[in-house]
């Protein structure tokens, strides 16, 4: 169980990786050890979902994903979601 589950598992949600079609390939993806593209196109917008849920910018997510940030701009606007800014840092 991530840190992830248990943070839902207290909110009562059910995490989102039990929606996906293949939770192995899944889960491989969200941690980078498999190239999303590899997923279904259900999954790959479940895994936008989750890391835009997370605060992960467009960046971040094509650097996980192993995609170009045109194809996480795509995948993320196609779902309706708002691109994360990256935190500035303290001077």
């Amino acid at each position: 169980m991530t840190r992830r589950d248990v943070e839902h598992a207290e909110e009562g949600e059910t995490p989102l990786w039990a929606y996906a079609e293949n939770p192995r390939a899944y889960d491989a993806a969200e941690r980078g050890e498999l190239p999303a593209e590899a997923l279904s196109s259900h999954d790959r917008r479940l895994l936008v979902r989750q890391f835009v849920a997370d605060g992960m910018t467009d960046i971040a997510i094509a650097q996980i994903t192993r995609w170009t940030l045109y194809t996480t701009a795509r995948i993320r606007e196609s779902i309706g979601l708002e691109q994360n800014q990256p935190r500035r840092r303290a001077a």
